[in-house]
This record gives structure tokens, C-alpha cells and sequence, in this order.
């Protein structure tokens, strides 16, 4: 069941967890409807916390470098919990609540570890997808991250009569002391096509809220691949705040836009890939529309500098100037090297869950552990 709540995407487990209980019933609802939810929040990795009346009074009342921290969770050995900054965690974002997770324990046989995170706040539309690598040699005094710090201002927080958090943190790779050896329990056993393909279509109401965010604000995707292994994430309004406190909006600064890598195969360091992404977009008034591409070679991994690649730099107007926006991108696999360091031939890449997408439809299943057991 453990390895089952790992491996299952979040909106994979609610449907299943009440069709196997209804199918054990034979259709029948003898299971109450309370036990359910029960089990499927048994299911559920994501941790909640509602903020209302007197903790919302107090969570608001915080000043700037005051700190809240949540109870701690673990897994295995190792163990997180998340904090807040309501005010900021300095002058300079004073007003800006801060989120984020903080590694408490990290066992010394652990040479380090590496986490996908989702942290979100619903209500003021807030999101922030991103993967992290704590190493034991940095412990200490290099052991926190959290959102971006101009997602959310408390002053907004301080008109709602409810303000709610929620972060889910996945282990994604865990290497130990001795030979570099990785924890093959905890590594992707779902298949990746060497060539990934998503459309990503700005509806009105996303539109809507891209135009009324604050500067610095971002915006995700959904997460792509068989394994969700990319995203894609953009700043409407850029980030450069002196641009954008200027009247004429086509002097504010230009929306930014990146992919980053979330997930990689079992085993494997770095990818060289190649990416081709176009954008399609419409002027306000004018109607006028326009499509630009981008094509670029470059490797990815899971370091702080490897897993987010900057696109269409300076190319695409502030989002206030926009009727309509999408982006399509196809990300092609064209170099894996795994954890020695070693380029892995073609002809080896299923071994590592990487399956050409002409073999897809004849490979149904791979048993991934068994090549490195």
C-alpha cells in the first residue's frame, strides 16, 4: 500500500481507493460514505493547515523576521516540516509572506536527498512546484526553501476571514554514503518517452489573474510526462519592479517564462536534451497576433542551477498588453549520464525506464528495479 501511495499521482488515488471499495461491496454502498473518506485521506500525502479567527489574527499580526514553523513529518529516517514569514524575513520583503520547507534530520549514513515540492495557497491562487537537493555537507546552514516571496502579501491575508496552506513533498532520489548507491525504492518506475510533447493554453480566468497579479507573481503549468517530469512556469509580469511602476504598461518589463525538469530517470544524473517551444499570442486592441519559436540544446539535472532553463528572453510582452497566450513544447531526450558519470548508450536506455516512442505501444510494462538488483 506504501509503495502504492508513492508510485499513484495524487488524482489517480481518490477514484481508485472508492472504485475497489464499491467493487468488494458489488456495487453496493455498505461501506460508509465517512469510512471512505477516511481511507482516502489515509491516501493522501498533501498536508493542510487552515488558517481562520484567532490563529489568522495572530499569523497577521507577525512582523517582519518572525517565524511559524508546522509540526514535523518525516520520511524513513528523513524528516521536514514547513515554516512561514508572514511579514517577510526581511525589510526587503517586508508585507510578502514567505513559505517553505526546512530538512530537520538528515541522517549521517544519507549523503544527500532529493524532494519534488508543491506549496500552495488556493484562495490568493499561489503555487510553486520546484525540486530541491539537500546534501549532508551543506546541513546547517543550507537546509530551507520555499516559494517564491512575492506570491502572496499579508496585507491580502488580513482581508480574508480564512486563508489556507498546503504543501506535498515526494522524496525523489536519495544517494548514500557509501559508492554513491541510490535508494532504488524511492526512484521513478513509470516510463519516459524520449520525446515529451504539452500544450499549455491561457483560458480567460487565467488570463484574468495573470493580468491582475502582482509584479513577481508566477503561474504554472500542469506537470508533463509520464512520470511528471517537466512543468512550465512564467512570470507574467516579470520581476523587474522599477519597469513596471511605470504608467505606460509597454515599459513595464517583458513576461518571463522557464521549464524546469522535476523528475529524472532511475539511475541517471544529468539529460542533455533538446527542447522547441512556440509561442502564440495576441495583442490587446491591435488583435494582432504573433508566433515565435525557440529551439535550444542543454543539459539538465537536479542541482540548483541545472533544473530551471530560462525561454524567450526579453521576447514576450507584459501580460497587460495580452488577449490571448499558449505555448507548445516538445522536449527531446538526446544524452543520458548516470550517477558514475557515464554517457549510456542508445541501446541501453530502456534499462533506465527510457523508452523510444516508436517501442512505446509494444512495451505495456517494465519491472525497472530488476536492472539494478
Amino acid at each position: 500500500m506504501a509503495w502504492l501511495s508513492r508510485q499513484l499521482k495524487l488524482e489517480q488515488k481518490k477514484p481508485l481507493v472508492s472504485g475497489y471499495i464499491r467493487e468488494q461491496c458489488d456495487g453496493k454502498l455498505e461501506v460508509p460514505t465517512d469510512l471512505i473518506k477516511v481511507i482516502r485521506w489515509f491516501l493522501d500525502e498533501v498536508l493542510y493547515w487552515s488558517m481562520h479567527g484567532k490563529f489568522l489574527q495572530k499569523f497577521c499580526n507577525k512582523k517582519v523576521g518572525q517565524i511559524l514553523y508546522s509540526s514535523t513529518y518525516n520520511y524513513n529516517e528523513i524528516e521536514f516540516c514547513n515554516y512561514w514569514y508572514p511579514s517577510g524575513n526581511s525589510t526587503q520583503y517586508a508585507d510578502q509572506v514567505i513559505f517553505g520547507v526546512t530538512l530537520t534530520r538528515l541522517p549521517k549514513h544519507i549523503q544527500s536527498v532529493t524532494m519534488y515540492y508543491r506549496l500552495q495557497c488556493r484562495k490568493f491562487h499561489c503555487l510553486w512546484k520546484s525540486i530541491h537537493t539537500f546534501k549532508q555537507s551543506n546541513i546547517g546552514h543550507n537546509n530551507c526553501v520555499g516559494w517564491n516571496p512575492h506570491n502572496l502579501r499579508l496585507s491580502r491575508c488580513k482581508l480574508a476571514e480564512q486563508v489556507d496552506f498546503n504543501c506535498f513533498v515526494s522524496v525523489i532520489r536519495v544517494v548514500y554514503d557509501e559508492h554513491d548507491q541510490i535508494d532504488l525504492n524511492v526512484e521513478s518506475v513509470e516510463e519516459l518517452l524520449q520525446i515529451t510533447r504539452h500544450q499549455w493554453v491561457l483560458g480567460e480566468q487565467e488570463m484574468t489573474q495573470c493580468q491582475q497579479c502582482d509584479v513577481g507573481k508566477t503561474f504554472y503549468s500542469v506537470n508533463f510526462g509520464r512520470s511528471e517530469n517537466w512543468c512550465l512556469f512564467m512570470s507574467p509580469k516579470g520581476f523587474n519592479f522599477e519597469q513596471n511602476q511605470a504608467a505606460d504598461a509597454e515599459r513595464g518589463s517583458k513576461l518571463m517564462l522557464y521549464l524546469r525538469l522535476l523528475r529524472l530517470p532511475i539511475n541517471i544524473k544529468s539529460l542533455n536534451i533538446n527542447y522547441v517551444l512556440r509561442a502564440h499570442y495576441a495583442v490587446k486592441h491591435s488583435g494582432v497576433e504573433y508566433k515565435i519559436k525557440e529551439a535550444q540544446s542543454v543539459s539538465v539535472g537536479y542541482g540548483f542551477n541545472e533544473c530551471t532553463k530560462q525561454c524567450f528572453v526579453d521576447e514576450i510582452p507584459n501580460i497587460t498588453q495580452l488577449a490571448a497566450l499558449s505555448f507548445d513544447v516538445k522536449i527531446e531526450i538526446e544524452e543520458m549520464v548516470d550517477m558514475n558519470g557515464k554517457m549510456i548508450p542508445k541501446q541501453h536506455w530502456q534499462k533506465y525506464g527510457v523508452v523510444m516512442n516508436d517501442n512505446y505501444t509494444k512495451i505495456k510494462s517494465l519491472s525497472l528495479k530488476n536492472w539494478f538488483v
